[in-house]
């Protein structure tokens, strides 16, 4: 048996062994017409579903390292969309190329790969149509939200209450319009104390990202969330329980993928701050909803581990 010393001190001497190696390495500077020739295996970018949903396309840059057996090192951001950057930087880690050589020996290759994404199109659909139902969604989206948000709530109702139908006119893959249609329909009905048809609309948005989501999307996650709300003022203890727990573990997801990402530039690093931030912010308001509904529910025990969860994720890092 090897006890946890000797592992222990095998990995610091495998770690030092593959420094020296890297550091031995040489490194060159490669121009990209020159390296895209060398490719002899592609991977092609899957695209995000929440950049279809939003309607997202163009060229995402990536500064690529290619080890001297032809494999992708690292790959990071240098420019395009934040929302098709970690599809790209996927793809691209599983790139092959021919080995970069000089004097015939192999060496280490830095230089810029650009992978495009562009929208399908789709056969039969009127382009002027799209445009025309697109506007008209968003401008019954921003007078909803803007009501909403000055609680005016009887002059919210018709803007909000036509979403859903209007997000039924957009293009198929626009599905991130019609999770916000039901949420803000959602959220109108709630504000109402309407809490039956708040949960019923809270449970279709939560539909519409299940299909479109990955399963560690931290909206799917705050979607979670405000089922576990509409079942909690309905007097569905059971059910907002369990939802806000999925609530939470899809957050943690959300929040290990970010620590998957790499951080070789000043762009990236401020890309992953970002993530972090905004997940680390969800997770709380997760967490403090659910402190309340277990105190609420007379379960100490489940409280009481909740809030030391709370408070770990509340210490600096």
């Amino acid at each position: 048996m090897i006890n946890l010393a000797t592992l222990a001190l095998l990995a610091t001497l495998a770690a030092s062994s593959a420094i020296g190696q890297q550091a031995a390495e040489r490194v060159i500077e490669v121009p990209a017409p020159d390296a895209a020739g060398r490719v002899i295996k592609r991977a092609e970018p899957i695209y995000p579903p929440s950049a279809l949903a939003a309607g997202v396309e163009g060229v995402v840059r990536l500064r690529a390292t290619v080890a001297s057996d032809g494999t992708v090192r690292t790959a990071t951001l240098v420019s395009g969309s934040r929302l098709l950057a970690p599809a790209a930087i996927e793809a691209v880690k599983q790139w092959r190329y021919t080995p970069f050589t000089v004097d015939g020996h192999p060496v280490v290759a830095s230089f810029d790969v650009e992978v495009p994404f562009v929208l399908p199109r789709r056969e039969g659909r009127d382009l002027e149509a799209d445009s025309l139902a697109s506007t008209l969604f968003h401008g019954q989206w921003e007078d909803c939200q803007r009501l909403l948000g000055a609680r005016r709530l009887p002059e919210a109702a018709a803007p909000c209450l036509a979403l859903p139908e209007l997000a039924e006119k957009l293009s198929p893959d626009r599905q991130l319009e019609r999770a916000h249609a039901h949420e803000a329909v959602g959220m109108l009905q709630f504000s109402r104390a309407a809490y039956a048809e708040a949960l019923a609309a809270f449970q279709r948005a939560l539909a519409v990202r299940q299909a479109s989501s990955r399963a560690d999307d931290a909206d799917l996650g705050m979607a979670y969330q405000a089922v576990a709300w509409g079942h909690r003022m309905a007097g569905n203890a059971v059910e907002a329980r369990r939802n806000y727990e999925i609530a939470e573990t899809t957050l943690r997801k959300s929040l290990a993928w970010v620590d998957t990402l790499e951080e070789k530039t000043a762009s990236s690093r401020e890309l992953h701050a970002e993530f972090r931030q905004r997940y680390t912010r969800n997770l709380q308001t997760i967490l403090t909803d659910l402190v309340s509904f277990l105190r609420q529910s007379g379960d100490t025990e489940a409280a009481a581990a909740a809030q030391l969860r709370l408070d770990a994720l509340n210490r600096p890092r």
